[in-house]
């Protein structure tokens, strides 16, 4: 089974306004939101990866329903099988008044080639990988083979103010999360206190806005405070947005059974998104004398397994299942696939094909 969790939040406040990545571009008829009022967060599973979008982006995003979207490239598209195209946002400065262009853009990347693991292996682009300028506001990236999740690297591809590398530099694993405070990010909202890298997180980052950001929309908040000394006690942090006002805000990821305190709370409720946050399970093929090369046996097991009942009962309601395919806009997305079903009937013939009759 494939799945994504819903991201539970519990809020006190009445909005909770954009501590997400990607936003969708403004129209020149907008006007500047002004920026007020304090979040106090604690977020229960990966505070780096709620910390980092808010400050720094990238290329493309996801959107609330976590589909990609445009972000610092307005657009992009495919040249072939192994080339993509993005067109730069205009008018993007870095918190450091630096501008956002595709120099900086190439800037990054040399950077980021010459580390030894920037991100998570399946998530890192290859070294392999080609950058074309093709002019001052259009990158080409041409992948040494076609690659269905190169959109998904690129969404963890942050772009940060050029000046940053010459100074400082990102530990492997941690591209886009710094070890102090700076204004090297382009996001709607400035790091000013703390760390955000593993092994250097602060007990509490301080995320103030950024009034230039690109987006006359956002940010909505004036200060974002990360409550990173209760990560050690879900509980305690979980009962202060449910019992106090002000204390807590928002807590991200609570256990579905704590839905349930928090429903009866006068302070907080629930809250229920998509989230990128996935569980699933790998088949090893390659092992010698594997019997999971019979494409039968895995077939068997899709439809062995049930998963509408994993969803309602493993996780009280809170997930979907993803169904193993590529997602919209990535290379390689079919969306005439069709989703396995709970078949046991089909299930036991398949194996019984594959000389297994009794399992």
């Amino acid at each position: 089974m494939v799945g994504i969790r819903y991201r539970l939040l519990t809020l006190l406040a009445l909005f909770f306004c954009s501590l997400a990545l990607a936003l969708p571009p403004a129209t020149l008829a907008q006007e500047r939101v002004t920026s007020r009022g304090t979040l106090k967060v604690v977020d229960l599973l990966n505070v780096v990866s709620s910390m980092e979008p808010n400050y720094v982006e990238s290329l493309v995003g996801l959107d609330k329903d976590l589909n990609f979207e445009p972000c610092l490239a307005e657009s992009w598209k495919w040249i072939g099988e192994r080339t993509i195209e993005f067109k730069l946002r205009q008018g993007v400065t870095f918190h450091n008044g630096e501008k956002f262009n595709a120099e900086a853009v190439r800037i990054n990347w040399e950077a980021y080639k010459a580390m030894a693991a920037p991100g998570w292996g399946f998530l890192t682009i290859p070294d392999e990988t080609a950058l074309e300028i093709v002019d001052g506001y259009t990158v080409r990236f041409t992948f040494a083979e076609p690659d269905g999740i190169a959109l998904a690297k690129f969404a963890a591809f942050f772009q940060v103010a050029p000046l940053f590398h010459g100074k400082h530099k990102f530990n492997d694993g941690d591209w886009g999360s710094f070890t102090e405070a700076g204004p090297w990010g382009t996001g709607p909202f400035r790091l000013v206190e703390g760390g955000t890298a593993w092994g250097k997180l602060g007990d509490r980052v301080v995320l103030e806005a950024y009034e230039k950001y690109w987006d006359p929309r956002y940010p909505k908040v004036k200060t974002v405070i990360f409550e990173n000394a209760l990560l050690k006690d879900g509980e305690e942090a979980t009962r202060l947005c449910r019992e106090t006002e002000g204390k807590v805000d928002i807590v991200s990821f609570i256990r579905p059974m704590d839905t349930l305190k928090v429903a009866a709370s006068p302070f907080a409720r629930v809250v229920k998104s998509k989230d990128s946050t996935q569980t699933h399970s790998g088949i090893n093929q390659r092992k010698e004398g594997s019997k999971w090369r019979d494409i039968r046996l895995r077939k068997a097991l899709n439809y062995a397994i049930n998963r509408e009942e994993l969803l309602e009962y493993g996780v009280k309601g809170n997930a979907f299942n993803l169904g193993g395919h590529i997602p919209p806009g990535a290379r390689g997305h079919n969306p005439n696939l069709n989703l396995y079903t709970y078949d046991t009937t089909k299930a036991k013939a398949l194996l019984a094909e594959a000389g297994y009759p009794d399992a």
